[in-house]
């Protein structure tokens, strides 16, 4: 388990990957902060601004890891 978490945020060369841990941290950032809204102060669920945050999480996080690529390797 342990090594499948670190595989998630490392290069192949075993270095940490800012960007992955950004995208991580972001997404859960995300994911806590409308848990909260939904819960603590009883909205209502917006899926489309929801969706459109994590999108933006997730393309900026993927653009960052395509622009890197030649630190992985050839991957």
């Amino acid at each position: 388990m342990l090594r499948a978490l670190r595989d998630l945020v490392t290069t192949k060369a075993d270095d940490f990957d800012p960007i992955r841990v950004g995208m991580i941290v972001g997404g859960l950032g995300l994911l806590t902060f409308t848990g909260y809204d939904v819960v603590g102060n009883h909205a209502h669920f917006n899926a489309v601004e929801f969706g459109t945050g994590l999108a933006a999480i997730f393309a900026g996080g993927g653009f960052g890891i395509g622009a890197k690529v030649k630190d992985e390797g050839g991957a």
